[in-house]
């Protein structure tokens, strides 16, 4: 029973900052165990660094960042010594910002050894080691780049207090006290100047505010969307509809942009449906489910609260997890081509960011009544047939046959065309695998044991997860190509023949006929192309992959940083497109059809239409 903070990591512990005792616990749910004082000796309030149980000592640690990587390590806001600690892997503790002196750093860049807070208590790291501090008594927004060795002022007046938004200096807080990383990536090459890098709980403003790539720091209203099947976080808003708490103290985000909120009233969620042109915002749980939080964070599906208020110590931390979805029933099954009925969704464990998509159209009418069910008005569909219905949320989807009927003869005018026999195939989505129908040419295993399937002339790719249940992933089933920026269920492909996973876990395809690459983010579900423009030809060399033209690509592999190589099969060549430009260059074959070249260099090399593509540990390429 604290009134810390509380993070994950990825290997599932939980480390919980205990601010009255001056001490740092650790648990891991999964071992059923106590937990443990990790860092600090109870009760004894001092600063001091070494081993972290031995001879450690906190004042008021608040804020914990945990950097995964392998020189990484726990971060901690140790408020009341005015420092940023760190708790390495080799169990030693160091103070890595300031020198434990009550002050203002004035100019917008502070090297390290001149480094001083007012109390911080929010801090948070990204994935590139950048630790990201809330200098809460200076009401500013700091940046700490390990490898300059300075701290670079990101938003903020410091010591200055007030509520503006605006870029840098222009923009002010008033005692931010937590702070979160948005973990989604918004694109594969590069993030447009107006992502969200950083969400800040200005706990004195009862607000949140987001800060962008640009600097540009706004209050969280509900926000407007460009499009309404993209769910990129965009901070743009009207200052009217700014959502407003009760004192926030903790604020998380997960992979899909829902951002969660502890204020003094319990946990809320803003929304991030693609479907809502607007953000929404909902309790977590139901009322009392929470006596006193404190703190909240996600992993994964899993959200964890900190809860001080009740009256056992086992029953401090809360776990709040969300499951896949599940169908039940349908108000009706089928509808006309043109669609409008409401049709009423029975199940279980429909969440507020639920998304809808029927045949090739993702549903812009739901209406989430509970989490046992949800309402939605059917789209036109272009094509009748067995449509599949699917329902997403970040724990999961559910898939189930929907029929589109085709006009009837009786009620066809002059020169209007319908279908008399045939129609778009229901592939057996959402039951066992080994019932589906589907056409497979290509496989790839993730980390956790799900198979991909290339389902070819179903314009499709396939999910068998480890109990055997088998959904679509990508594709609507009609061939074409639509999509980019939406959701990957509702695009169309057009005869993919390969697939490669990275170690994100992100789904790239060789979407051969539309001669692309493209990319279903592991997070959101949303494709993008990230190679070529369509075009059955050869060109782009030196310049961006999704400017270049490539010819009916069927091979793909996928190296440890990330790079992508490409069997251009008409054009007779291996490509490579460099992850960290998006630039794109042929690594193997010169264009004509024939083999020779051994022993020489590989672009001097004569292949004739290469598909498979391997990588061995080494990342050497095997064609």
């Amino acid at each position: 029973k604290v009134p810390g903070q509380v993070n994950t990591s990825t290997s599932g512990d939980i480390y919980i900052s205990d601010p009255l005792n001056h001490v740092i616990f650790k648990a891991n749910p999964s071992a059923k165990a106590d937990p443990i004082v990790f860092a600090g000796k109870m009760g004894q309030r001092g600063i001091s660094d070494g081993d972290r149980t031995q001879t450690a000592l906190f004042g008021g640690p608040i804020g914990v960042a945990i950097d995964n990587r392998a020189q990484g390590g726990v971060y901690i806001a140790d408020t009341l010594n005015n420092t940023i600690r760190k708790i390495g892997f080799n169990n030693q503790v160091n103070t890595a910002l300031g020198n434990g002196t009550f002050g203002t750093m004035t100019s917008d860049i502070t090297p390290f050894s001149q480094v001083v807070f007012r109390n911080p208590q929010g801090v948070a790291i990204a994935a590139n080691g950048i630790l990201y501090i809330a200098d809460t008594n200076n009401h500013a927004i700091y940046a700490a780049d390990f490898v300059k060795e300075e701290v670079r002022l990101i938003a903020g007046s410091p010591g200055q207090i007030g509520k503006a938004d605006g870029k840098g200096r222009q923009a002010l807080f008033s005692r931010p006290v937590s702070i979160s990383v948005n973990p989604a990536k918004s694109s594969f090459f590069a993030s447009a100047t107006n992502d969200v890098v950083i969400l800040v709980a200005d706990t004195g403003n009862n607000v949140i505010r987001s800060v962008s790539l640009n600097g540009e720091v706004k209050t969280i209203g509900k926000i407007a969307r460009t499009s309404a099947n993209s769910r990129k976080f965009s901070p743009t808003l009207q200052a009217a509809d700014e959502f407003t708490f009760d004192s926030p103290q903790s604020v998380s985000l997960d992979n899909l942009g829902n951002i969660y909120v502890l204020d003094k009233s319990g946990v809320k969620v803003i929304t991030n449906s693609p479907t809502q042109t607007t953000r929404q915002m909902v309790s977590l749980a139901q009322a009392n489910t929470f006596s006193q939080a404190s703190s909240v964070v996600v992993q994964g599906t899993d959200v964890f609260v900190l809860d001080n208020g009740v009256t056992t110590e086992d029953d401090s931390l809360k776990m709040v997890s969300v499951g896949a979805p599940q169908i039940n029933n349908l108000s009706q099954e089928s509808d006309r081509l043109e669609g409008g009925s409401e049709i009423i969704v029975k199940g279980k464990n429909f969440a507020p960011e639920s998304v809808i998509v029927l045949g090739d159209k993702v549903v812009t009418s739901t209406q989430i009544i509970s989490a046992t069910e949800l309402r939605f008005r059917v789209p036109a569909q272009v094509a009748p047939g067995n449509r599949t219905l699917s329902i997403q949320t970040r724990g999961g989807v559910t898939q189930r046959v929907f029929n589109f009927p085709a006009k009837p003869l009786s009620e066809i005018r002059d020169s209007e065309i319908t279908t008399i026999a045939g129609g778009v195939p229901f592939l057996g989505d959402s039951g066992q695998a080994t019932s589906a129908a589907m056409h497979p040419i290509g496989v790839a295993v993730d980390s956790s044991g799900n198979i991909f399937v290339v389902d070819s002339t179903n314009h499709r790719i396939r999910r068998i997860d480890t109990t055997g249940v088998i959904t679509t992933v990508a594709g609507s089933g009609t061939a074409g190509f639509s999509g980019d920026g939406a959701l990957a269920l509702s695009a169309s492909l057009n005869t993919p023949e390969a697939i490669a996973l990275d170690k994100a876990g992100n789904l790239f395809i060789a979407d051969s006929l539309n001669s692309r690459i493209r990319l279903v983010d592991a997070n959101t579900g949303i494709i993008t192309s990230v190679a070529g423009n369509g075009k059955y030809a050869f060109s782009g060399d030196g310049a961006l992959a999704t400017d270049a033209s490539l010819n009916q690509p069927s091979g793909l592999a996928i190296d440890n940083k990330g790079n992508i190589f490409i069997a251009d099969t008409e054009n007779h060549r291996v490509r490579f497109v460099e992850a960290s430009t998006g630039n794109i260059s042929t690594l193997v074959g010169d264009g004509v059809a024939a083999f020779s070249g051994d022993g020489d260099l590989a672009t001097k090399a004569r292949l004739s239409n290469p598909k498979g593509l391997a990588l061995d540990s080494s990342d050497n390429l095997l064609f």
